[in-house]
């Protein structure tokens, strides 16, 4: 049984926010620009975030309990996922812009959910948090690369839905390694766990760094002055 605590959670919340402050004074101090930008974003989704995902799963011992936990989380993220679409896709439906209606469609779908989401499920539960975590992560990266390219290729044909790529990509593949490696009991070494766990680690805080340096790009008036920002907030 765990109890809650919300001093736990804005805890983490403010460590989030801080990091992402660290980010906007960066970017307007000239440290961070667009080049170190999308490079550090390339870190994240190429290395970060699949090592990330892999951790989170093998971090875990098999036993009955936690796999059947495991596939339940599956079945409720996939529930979770088709609801959010449908509200979603109603929700925008009003939208004349394509562009502006695809992108705020896939916002309102689609969180930061993994590199927010572990380090708060990390302080609120410890590692079972973050394992139950991880297969919420393997169905919203599926969803990711294959519905949400979908919403993304409406507005611009120019991105491709290629079937294989929806499959094997930095999202996908590491949850299926992972969810074998979990089924399939296997222990990585200590000296490779560890490095598993170094640069997963990377994700939070670079992430809210370029999250940060985004922020600081666009004009205040624009950031708050919008009807539209709180609309999709609520």
């Amino acid at each position: 049984m765990f109890k809650f605590d919300m001093t736990v959670l804005l805890s983490a919340v403010a460590t989030m926010f801080l990091l992402l402050a660290a980010g906007f004074i960066a970017r307007k101090a000239g440290i961070i620009d667009d080049k170190l930008s999308k490079g550090l974003s390339n870190l994240i989704i190429c290395v970060g975030q699949p090592f990330m995902i892999v951790d989170a799963v093998v971090s875990m011992k098999y036993t009955p309990e936690n796999f059947k936990t495991g596939m339940f989380i599956l079945l409720l993220g996939t529930i979770i996922h088709a609801v959010t679409a449908a509200i979603a896709l109603g929700s925008t439906f009003f939208i004349k812009n394509i562009d502006e209606r695809s992108i705020t469609e896939f916002g309102l779908l689609f969180s930061n959910c993994g590199f927010m989401g572990f380090p708060i499920l990390r302080s609120m539960f410890g590692d079972i948090g973050v394992f139950w975590g991880s297969f919420y992560i393997i169905v919203f990266n599926i969803v990711t690369w294959t519905y949400g390219m979908y919403i993304l290729h409406r507005a611009r044909p120019e991105i491709k839905m290629n079937f294989v790529k929806m499959i094997f990509n930095y999202g996908t593949t590491p949850c299926i390694i992972g969810l074998l490696l979990f089924i399939a009991r296997i222990n990585l070494p200590d000296f490779v766990s560890g490095a598993v766990s170094y640069l997963g680690s990377l994700c939070t805080p670079i992430s809210m760094l370029v999250i940060g340096g985004l922020l600081a790009t666009i004009p205040v008036k624009k950031l708050f002055a919008s009807p539209k920002v709180y609309y999709s907030c609520a």
